[in-house]
């Protein structure tokens, strides 16, 4: 299983997947589960693992089958997680 922590490997990648999340298209709200792995470098099936787990970025289930990341808090997520070579 892939930890939240290794889907992004540096604050840079992160910077760079926060900018192509928002990439120009200013009134996408939300993402499929496709879209948000491709973003962050993962497969779909650790999207959905990590949605199974409660451990991914939060999302609506809507009309029961349709999965929706919002774009705040695929944001905000990848914001919270940590990163690595924190040599002082």
């Amino acid at each position: 299983m892939i930890a939240p922590a290794q889907a992004m490997e540096s604050s840079v990648e992160r910077s760079a997947a926060a900018k192509a999340i928002r990439g120009g298209e200013a009134h996408v709200l939300f993402l499929n589960e496709v879209k948000v792995a491709e973003l962050i470098g993962v497969s779909v099936a650790t999207v959905r693992r990590w949605r199974l787990i409660g451990r991914g970025p939060k999302f609506l289930k809507i009309g029961g089958t349709l999965i929706r990341y919002p774009v705040e808090a695929l944001e905000t997520w990848l914001a919270s997680q940590p990163t690595g070579g924190g040599a002082e």
